[in-house]
């Protein structure tokens, strides 16, 4: 799957980053296609329809003043619940925050140059 044509849905973010302003934007790294077809009569019956569910594999990106307040789990397990929210009939895409981005502190040049320009 090219995930470089792949974004987060516009309502998704616009909800999650308001209800957790430490999140400055997500960015997807890769998706997952997990075939779920079994070999019972139904699965053959549905013709492979419902066959994929995908796990979308993210970074998530802090504002510089509000680093995280959790670990990867926990940040996975708040976009998970925020998508359910968001798109209650998507049950077949989660969430698996894969690494953190948090912007360095300010060099002092730069708080200087900001505090004078």
């Amino acid at each position: 799957m090219n995930i470089q044509n792949l974004k987060i849905p516009e309502m998704y973010n616009k909800v999650l980053l308001k209800m957790n302003p430490e999140i400055s934007k997500l960015e997807i790294i890769r998706v997952d296609a997990i075939d779920t077809t079994s070999f019972s009569s139904m699965a053959y019956y549905n013709d492979n329809v419902n066959r994929y569910k995908y796990l979308v594999n993210i970074n998530v990106y802090f504002v510089r003043e509000s680093p995280p307040v959790g670990v990867l789990e926990k940040y996975s397990e708040i976009l998970n619940t925020c998508f359910k929210h968001v798109y209650s009939d998507m049950h077949f895409i989660t969430f698996k925050v894969i690494g953190f981005v948090i912007p360095p502190p300010l060099t002092n040049e730069e708080r200087f140059i900001s505090l004078f320009s």
